[in-house]
């Protein structure tokens, strides 16, 4: 990937598409251990929590 439009007419770079990967141990400490208040939204395969990261980013 490089830089690019993405078809809805805006572009995007390979920094913004940089990704992250969290431990079981960090996804649950985030997410209040998948607590209900932090339930965003629910579907027949899965569920979306809102979680706060150590260093106070909200992440979803």
């Amino acid at each position: 990937l490089g830089d690019g439009q993405n078809g809805l007419g805006f572009s995007f770079s390979q920094e913004y598409l940089k990704g992250y990967w969290f431990n079981m141990e960090d996804v649950e400490s985030a997410t209040q251990y998948f607590s209900e208040v932090n339930l965003l939204g629910k579907s027949k395969f899965s569920s979306v929590y809102k979680g706060v990261l150590r260093d106070g980013s909200l992440v979803a």
